[in-house]
């Protein structure tokens, strides 16, 4: 099946993998919107040629797995929360010296994120960690970068979806002052861990892995 090819792709290391896949994907679309209905592509594997993107070397693949939302959308499907997550992620990988790229990748997660509620999908943990690694790698160092994340961690936490890896994502990337301004708590207060936090926080944390797998 076009999955299995796909994801044996995502498992390759041969620097051939990203044009193997979207030749994959793109015999898929064309077999659809030739009349056969069964070769209709899903999220599913949108989803699995962006994580081949996303994990690439490519240059432009924020801009690529973006132009997938399209293609979705083009015969009939509709972006999953992962579909969005791997965006979120595939921008907070941007590797680039050029602050017009940093700044294009900042805005496309951003507005991403921004736009999940209008779809009917709501973040989560992974939602959250990915939007904490787009502000800590794509933001320069400053009081409005520190503000950014301690809104992000706010609604993480409002919404219950704080888990370890976020707090050390932040405890590993930041000083103590700004984790402190950010989370309220510094790293060496016995209260820095996610047992002794409001459970209200983390609430929701544990469902992750079963809408991932949907």
């Amino acid at each position: 099946s076009y999955t299995l090819c796909l994801k044996a792709c995502g498992k390759s290391t041969s620097p051939e993998r990203v044009p193997r896949a979207r030749a994959i994907l793109d015999e898929c679309i064309r077999r659809y919107q030739s009349g056969k209905n069964k070769s209709k592509p899903s999220n599913v594997i949108f989803n699995d040629f962006a994580d081949i993107i996303s994990n690439s070397d490519e240059p432009d693949k924020v801009t690529d797995v973006l132009a997938l939302f399209e293609k979705m959308e083009s015969t009939g499907e509709e972006p999953s929360l992962i579909s969005f997550n791997i965006l979120i992620k595939t921008c907070a990988n941007e590797t680039t010296e050029s602050d017009e790229r940093k700044r294009n990748a900042l805005q496309i997660a951003a507005s991403a994120f921004n736009s999940l509620p209008s779809v009917g999908l709501n973040a989560d943990s992974i939602t959250y960690t990915g939007m904490m690694h787009v502000l800590l790698n794509l933001m320069n160092d400053s009081p409005e970068k520190v503000n950014a994340i301690s809104g992000i961690f706010r609604q993480c936490c409002d919404e219950g979806y704080l888990n370890q890896h976020i707090l050390n994502v932040l405890t590993s990337a930041t000083s103590e002052d700004d984790l402190i301004t950010i989370t309220g708590v510094s790293s060496k207060e016995e209260a820095y861990a996610l047992g002794r936090l409001p459970p209200d926080w983390s609430r929701n944390s544990s469902r992750d892995l079963m809408v991932n797998a949907e």
